[in-house]
């Protein structure tokens, strides 16, 4: 294998994950490492010694510093969660000098990622950025949001000083980052997510278990969870047997079982908790519909995911990923659990539409195969390094 002289460091400071979860942009991150690595590239990366996917990135080279003790049962306290990162950040510097690295890539536009940029003083030293959705645009409420905004802004100012060059996965946030941000359009590269195709056709025996949805993500509330129990609430009223398998694990699990069974909802709601990628898309194969009635989306990379296993997808028209996945899911306006319910009913009597976006589906997803997809991001990040 040719080995190439340039060498990267991917920063992961931002884990705040509990019980192996992990997000779309962890897992976007990690693909792009370990691509990289395959090139024939020298890659490390830091991340915390809990990190939960960290073994799995082994071959690399890995920088571990040390997890605060009780660090988990702080992440919901904001002035805990800063003390966290601001620990978090002062130790990743010193491993980024250690690694003598030529090019940093920030897993995430953030805090914890970003702010060690503004102490590696080398200009010689290039940065990368990966911005998945901007927080300011989001519809957040709360004194924890407003600032998680102003922190935000600085962040915005530490890339724009350090020149850094922007990955993102959306034009709509390309745009932003131009017309609201400042900016340049020559400093910023459009890219997109792609899928494990070979791996997700090779799950080819779905489960005995068969569910009318499916739900896959964060147990979070930007990730839409109420809305998914009031949307279920809806269809039994006139479907009292239908059923939905949620997938994944975060901190509103034990609010969400209280309040499935509060809507008398336990034989309606099967909550399976983290799934290794197996069993994700076993049980995703093994449902009618996908159903993701999520708040926030960067580009929603489990909607390709659901394609890809043939299941049609119904969201909530976000402005983020409209642009993505076009006329390929169905689309619901913008917090209208009524409407969902009813657009779900619809796609489970009429099987004829269901197999049509099944096969509409597959032809898109079977366009998202990751080779081509990080070649020119990485043939990208090299230009402007």
């Amino acid at each position: 294998m040719k080995v190439n002289n340039k060498k990267f460091f991917f920063i992961f400071n931002g884990y705040a994950s509990r019980n192996k979860t992990i997000t779309g942009g962890e897992t976007r991150s990690i693909t792009l490492a370990k691509y990289i690595y395959n090139q024939g590239y020298n890659v490390s990366f830091c991340c915390p010694t809990n990190f939960h996917v960290a073994e799995d990135m082994s071959d690399l080279n890995p920088f571990y510093y040390r997890t605060l003790p009780c660090e988990e049962r702080f992440y919901n306290f904001l002035p805990a969660l800063l003390v966290i990162y601001c620990y978090r950040v002062f130790a990743s510097v010193f491993k980024i000098l250690k690694s003598k690295s030529d090019i940093l890539i920030s897993t995430s536009h953030l805090f914890p990622d970003v702010l060690p940029l503004f102490f590696i003083k080398n200009r010689n030293i290039k940065s990368i950025v990966i911005v998945h959705h901007i927080l300011s645009e989001q519809k957040r409420i709360g004194l924890r949001s407003k600032l998680a905004q102003i922190i935000e802004k600085f962040c915005f100012f530490i890339i724009s000083k350090r020149k850094s060059y922007i990955l993102t996965l959306s034009e709509n946030t390309r745009d932003m980052l131009i017309n609201k941000y400042g900016f340049k359009d020559k400093s910023i590269y459009v890219t997109k997510n792609g899928l494990d195709l070979k791996f997700i056709n090779s799950i080819n025996t779905p489960l005995k278990k068969k569910y009318d949805l499916c739900f896959c993500g964060r147990l979070s509330m930007t990730k839409g969870v109420y809305d998914l129990i009031k949307i279920v609430k809806i269809i039994s009223n006139s479907y009292p047997n239908i059923t939905c398998a949620v997938v994944g694990d975060g901190g509103e699990k034990a609010n969400m079982m209280a309040d499935i069974k509060n809507n008398k909802l336990e034989d309606n709601i099967t909550m399976l908790g983290f799934l290794d990628e197996v069993g994700k898309y076993e049980t995703i194969k093994s449902s009618k519909i996908f159903v993701l009635p999520s708040h926030e989306e960067g580009w929603g990379m489990v909607i390709g995911e659901a394609m890809a296993c043939g299941v049609p997808v119904i969201v909530y028209k976000l402005v983020d990923i409209l642009n993505i996945w076009k006329d390929n899911v169905t689309w619901i306006d913008c917090f209208d659990k009524n409407s969902f319910a009813v657009n779900i009913i619809e796609l489970l009597k009429n099987n004829i539409k269901r197999e049509q976006y099944i096969k509409k589906s597959l032809n898109f997803a079977n366009k998202l195969g990751w080779d081509s997809i990080l070649k020119e991001e990485v043939s990208a990040i090299l230009s402007n390094s």
